[in-house]
């Protein structure tokens, strides 16, 4: 046994005869039908387009699909063909019956006549899975042909691709199109047909073809309609003809959807379009067209409300309208791209200025042309620009110069200036002086107001001002009584700056010479009387930045001691010592002393005395003046010699074997003076002179050689001699070759194959290439391991035994030494010298000098170069010499560390906002990188400073105050100190100012509240709070309200700013007295069957005060009605808006009048039903299957089963076990979407 239990019944009214006045109707002629008709083409084509995602069947329906009775022409033997196509048979190319086709891969081939089965009703005419589709990507393709194959007569019919075999419920996500559509128009003047497409990206002209569109009789008037245009004149073709229309695309239609409309359809009319592109291209017309009432576009307009946020306006669109009473969304569109939705909105524009404004509103109608827009210019009044010209310091008395000159004003002029110089003073003017009579710091204050309209048309700006206190200058003299180059210091710590810092100590001595610093130390050169001067200068660089003290230093003149006596004399000759020439320039000798140098000490103005040794003895004279100084003494040192004769030495006796003889005087001596004078006798009657000289000897020999010297002490003794003898042999000629030039370890090769005996030949060959080192060989190597300059000696011996000895030089070259003087630590971007002049070579010059800053900047040349370095840190600087010696090591390399100084990094925290005027300033984060001893100096905003790590400081009054943390490495350099600027914040709260344009209104009335007013010192953003005393609340500067019931009301107003601290907020309050108005309620939103009793509501409307004279109600389909509690049939399905207006006594000016509305959806009943089998065994599976339940207009949304056993279960399809026999109730309820 099956229940069925239906939810909602609906009784549906079947309006045959109406249909086809209300609707549209496809149509396609027989092919022997002239070209009156409305059909060219003879086929109609409609194309498929559903997302493969799609689960279900597809059902292609028709309503009246044969030829005859009410709705068609059918003509004689007139036939239709209906063909659908699927995957591997849609034609993408046909058009009209002229273009060929397959029939035989058709899907479904249906020819039909006069048929009852078809007439005047929907049929499927066939039913798909979506494997016979042609697939396309992630789309299925199907394609349906009607096409008039015999005949003359004309077939009207519709067509619906449905996912319902039995109703039309349209498949979600497809799309139906048709290249061209014959229609049958409605017959109904008052409605239109809207055909939509869409239009390429890229697409600058369309073509519209209309045929057969008969302007005398319908339609009146085809129009082309987009987002933004409408009533673009279509022309009509006429009867049984073609006319072709361009209409050029503007570029925001590209890509959107485009219509036809067809409106004022007097009488029955067919009608054909299809449209292209310029290149032909078919651009498909979406199906099915829509029937509606022809729609007016909204009139837009918007009016622009001034805040008190400057840049943030209120843009108002309530007095936009609509003709047809649609429904309206309102779009903004701003400059930047910004955009914004809804009727009335604040919009912030950031800056002042002139800005366009976009409005669109948009109906909620179905046609494309829905959308009417409106351009308007809306200025933003810019307040002046303040900027003060002025000093920023000066002194006492001075006349200070201020000039607002610069302010300016984009959008106006400015009308007024306003000073206030910060000490009780008010100016006014565009330039304006003033004298500060005492030193401080003071904030010059101008206000300008421009001749703008708005709430903003001030500006305010402050500068600040320093009047320097002179500092005071006070130094300490050691003594004031000192001897010529002793040093006096002096120091000027007891100097001091109230208000400031001395930042130089300028010291002038009174001999020319000058000095900087705290403390100084100089010495005199002369004797004299000084008058020293110290200047102290504060960092003000005013007027008064200097004050001065002196003090007079005495230099005492130290004696000058001099003495007369030969120099040179005999031993123990008597020798007379005068010290007479000695003098003391300022006052008197007091002593002479004499210091002999052979230990004799004698005092006197003139001595004597004997020098028993030869030699060279010191002689000082001191004399002593009267003073204490220290430079009361002075020396003067001589010397005088005792003479010691010289000793010639002429090399002693020699056996030589070579003809040229080497001779040397230099062990010749003299102990106590210059042998000057050198003369040879050879004993071959030849001479020569010199302290060595080379001889040659014609032929071999004993010679008697006598050396003669002399020496330069003018004595008997001043010339003595020596005889030695020389035997000169026949030796052989050693040849050691030429000098060479090597490096450190390198191998030099000796060859003393040119040596030649004249007459024999050389048995033996001894190379001495250094101290204890001899080679054999006619050739040898050796590798030296110091430098310097080595005599290489070769001895060779002939077969008599006669030698000789040639030497020859290597020089074992000294690597240059490179050498850079240390150099201080410096700055970033400091051009510094680098000076590589005190390298030097040895045994040799420097020729080139290169250096690499390892920075990785290029290599420079030059003994002098200049460098900075960009960034800081350590580098390691490369100083490579080269000498010009050529050998492997005459280049040396030498490195330096050079310190780039890191700025330290104060770190005085964060920025502060905070209600306490005592704050704790702490700069202990504060780093330097270079581990150097920081100092700190406090700048707090107001004019007071102070130093330290940490430092506690009360401010006087609540503000916004740059804080300026300065940190010194104490290095002098231009990164030595920084800076770090935080922002305090000593918050003070908001005032509130509340207002209202009326405190006596209306209930239901809009009042606008207003807090612009309302001001902040700190400039904060301010939030804005209402409470309306109704137990409803309110955020914004300027909204509106209406209060429901009459009374009196107090709003309150809190303005708070965003600190968030317990100080941010203060509040105004306002006594708003309300009369009641009436409120009429005309009850929920219903849905309902059609023809089933509504029962209306309007018993919670309020008269407020008075009572409610009547009830009328508009139950939006055509008929009225009154009373509290209305009933209402409605006899089709649809979507009704139900008006309720109420009126009561007329008071004042206070409505007496109110409506409400509601919304009825009425809807036919959907049909629930389901099969099964009605007997079965314990514990079968028995399947309920409800697919057959339908519901019109609407989706089902569940399906509910109660299977009787006390389970339960959902969905169109499911089976169920019974655990015992007996007899079940099955009871399915379903539910729609509507």
């Amino acid at each position: 046994m099956k229940i069925l239990k239906i939810l909602l019944v609906c009784l549906i009214p079947l309006l045959v005869n109406a249909q086809i006045i209300d609707q549209n109707f496809l149509i396609t002629s027989g092919i022997d039908a002239g070209l009156d008709k409305g059909d060219s083409l003879y086929r109609m084509i409609i194309n498929v387009d559903i997302p493969s995602a799609y689960p279900g069947k597809v059902y292609v329906r028709v309503f009246d699909a044969d030829l005859g009775d009410t709705y068609d022409n059918p003509g004689q033997n007139s036939q239709t063909r209906y063909l659908v196509f699927g995957q591997n048979g849609i034609n993408p190319n046909i058009f009209s019956i002229k273009d060929s086709l397959n029939s035989t891969t058709a899907l479904v081939n249906l020819t039909l006549g006069p048929d009852q089965y078809y007439d005047n009703r929907w049929r499927t005419i066939g039913s798909f899975t979506m494997a016979q589709g042609q697939p396309r990507g992630d789309r299925t393709l199907f394609q349906v042909v009607v096409d008039g194959i015999s005949g003359s007569g004309r077939n009207r019919y519709q067509v619906f691709v449905s996912a319902d075999d039995k109703r039309n419920d349209a498949i979600d996500g497809s799309a139906v199109t048709s290249p061209a559509l014959a229609l049958r128009l409605a017959n109904n003047p008052g409605m239109s047909t809207q055909i939509t497409f869409s239009i390429p990206q890229s697409c600058d002209t369309i073509l519209v073809n209309n045929f057969d569109g008969d302007i005398d009789r319908s339609p009146n008037k085809i129009t082309f309609e987009s987002n933004f245009r409408s009533n673009i004149a279509i022309k009509a073709s006429g009867d049984g003809k073609l006319v072709t229309t361009a209409i050029a695309m503007q570029k925001e239609e590209l890509g959107r959807k485009a219509s036809l409309v067809i409106e004022g359809n007097v009488a029955a009319n067919n009608i054909q379009v299809w449209i292209t592109d310029k290149k032909g291209t078919i651009l498909p017309l979406d199906y099915p067209p829509q029937l509606a009432a022809r729609n007016s576009l909204p009139v837009p307009k918007f009016k622009v409300i001034p805040l008190a946020e400057c840049n943030t306006l209120i843009l108002d669109a309530t007095e936009s309208s609509d003709a047809d009473g649609d429904e309206l969304t309102y779009k903004w569109f701003f400059e930047g791209g910004e955009t914004d939705q809804g009727v009335r909105i604040a919009h912030d524009f950031k800056k002042p200025g002139k800005h366009p404004v976009k409005l669109l509103v948009v109906d909620n109608s179905i046609y494309v042309a829905n959308t009417a827009r409106l351009t308007q210019t809306v200025i933003v009044n810019d307040p002046p620009k303040v900027a003060i010209e002025g000093a920023e310091k000066a002194a006492p008395y001075q006349n200070v110069f201020f000039d607002g000159n610069k302010s300016t004003d984009t959008d106006g002029n400015i009308v007024a200036y306003q000073w206030n110089m910060g000490d009780g003073n008010v100016k006014t003017g565009v330039k304006v002086s003033h004298k500060y009579t005492r030193p401080g710091n003071y904030k010059v204050t101008l206000t300008v107001e421009d001749d703008g309209t708005t709430l903003c048309t001030k500006g305010k700006t402050t500068a600040d001002i320093w009047i320097n206190r002179a500092p005071q200058a006070r130094f300490n003299l050691a003594k004031n009584l000192i001897a010529v180059d002793e040093p006096v210091s002096m120091d000027a710590n007891g100097s001091i700056d109230s208000d400031g810092e001395i930042v130089k100590y300028s010291w002038d001595f009174g001999d020319g010479a000058k000095a900087e610093g705290i403390s100084a130390s100089h010495k005199y050169s002369q004797p004299g009387k000084y008058t020293v001067q110290l200047t102290a200068q504060d960092d003000s660089e005013l007027a008064n930045a200097e004050s001065y003290l002196q003090e007079v230093i005495t230099v005492n003149a130290p004696p000058v001691a001099a003495a007369e006596f030969p120099k040179i004399v005999a031993v123990n000759e008597l020798v007379v010592m005068d010290a007479a020439s000695s003098v003391d320039p300022d006052g008197q000798l007091s002593e002479y002393r004499w210091t002999l140098g052979d230990g004799s000490v004698k005092a006197g103005v003139k001595i004597s005395h004997q020098y028993a040794k030869p030699g060279t003895y010191p002689v000082k004279l001191r004399v002593i003046d009267n003073t204490s100084t220290l430079n009361n003494s002075n020396e003067a040192n001589y010397s005088i010699r005792a003479n010691d004769p010289l000793v010639p030495n002429a090399g002693g006796n020699r056996l030589l074997n070579e003809s040229v003889v080497e001779f040397d005087a230099s062990r010749s001596s003299d102990s106590d003076d210059e042998i000057i004078e050198y003369k040879w006798d050879f004993g071959d009657n030849k001479t020569g002179s010199g302290i060595k000289i080379a001889h040659v000897y014609a032929s071999p020999g004993t010679y008697s050689v006598t050396l003669t010297v002399k020496d330069a002490s003018g004595t008997k003794t001043a010339i003595q001699s020596e005889t030695v003898t020389i035997i000169v042999n026949s030796p052989p000629v050693a040849d050691a070759g030429r000098e060479q030039i090597v490096a450190i370890g390198e191998k030099v090769r000796l060859k003393g194959g040119f040596s030649n005996d004249s007459d024999g030949k050389i048995e033996n060959y001894k190379w001495t290439v250094d101290q204890g080192i001899v080679l054999e060989g006619k050739n040898a190597t050796h590798v030296y391991e110091k430098p310097g300059t080595y005599q290489v000696q070769l001895t060779v011996t002939d077969n008599d035994g006669a030698q000789d000895i040639h030497t020859t030089i290597v020089y074992v070259n000294t690597p240059p030494v490179a050498n850079i003087p240390p150099m201080p630590r410096i700055a970033p971007g400091q051009n510094v010298s680098f000076d590589g002049k005190m390298s030097y070579d040895v045994d040799g010059s420097i020729e080139l000098y290169e250096w690499d800053f390892g920075d990785g900047s290029l290599v420079k040349q030059g003994n002098t170069v200049k460098h900075s370095f960009k960034e800081p840190g350590r580098f390691t600087v490369t100083l490579s010499v080269k000498d010009n010696s050529n050998a492997a090591n005459g280049i040396t390399k030498t490195t330096q560390i050079i310190a780039v100084n890191y700025p330290p990094k104060p770190d005085c925290g964060s920025d502060i906002i905070t209600c306490d005027q005592t704050l704790l300033f702490d700069g202990s984060n504060s780093s330097d990188a270079d581990k150097d001893k920081l100092t700190y100096s406090w700048d707090f905003g107001d004019g007071s400073v102070g130093s330290g790590t940490k430092f506690k400081y009360t401010y006087q009054q609540p503000g916004v105050y740059p804080v300026v943390l300065r940190t010194n490495d104490g290095l002098g350099l231009s990164n030595s100190i920084q800076q770090q600027i935080i922002r305090v914040q000593i918050n003070s709260a908001p005032m509130a100012i509340a207002e209202v344009n009326r405190d006596t209104v209306c209930a239901g009335e809009p009042v606008m509240f207003d807090a612009s007013k309302s001001v902040d010192n700190e400039k904060d953003l301010m939030r804005y709070q209402w409470d309306f005393g109704d137990n409803t609340a309110i955020e914004g500067i300027n909204p509106i309200h209406s209060f429901k019931r009459g009374g009196n009301y107090q709003v309150r107003l809190t303005v708070s700013d965003d600190s968030n601290l317990p100080c941010n907020s203060s509040i105004s309050d306002l006594l708003i007295h309300v009369i009641d108005a009436p409120v009429a309620d005309a009850g929920e939103d219903q849905t309902v069957c059609a023809n089933t009793v509504v029962q209306f509501d309007g018993s919670k409307s309020r008269g407020g005060d008075r009572l409610i004279k009547s009830y009328e109600w508009d139950f939006g389909d055509g008929v009225q009605g009154g009373g509290i509690n209305p009933t209402h049939v409605y006899t089709k399905a649809g979507l009704y808006t139900v008006r309720l207006m109420i009126m009561v006594p007329e008071i004042g000016d206070c409505e007496n009048t109110s409506e409400s509305e509601l919304s009825v959806k009425v809807i036919a009943a959907p049909t629930a039903s389901f099969t099964m089998i009605e007997q079965g065994c314990v514990g079968e599976e028995i399947e309920f299957d409800a697919s057959e339940s339908f519901a019109a207009n609407s989706n089902i949304v569940s399906y509910d089963w109660d299977f009787g056993d006390g389970n339960t279960g959902t969905g169109d399809s499911i089976v169920h076990k019974y655990s015992t026999h007996g007899r079940y109730t099955v009871k399915l309820t379903i539910q729609t979407d509507s």
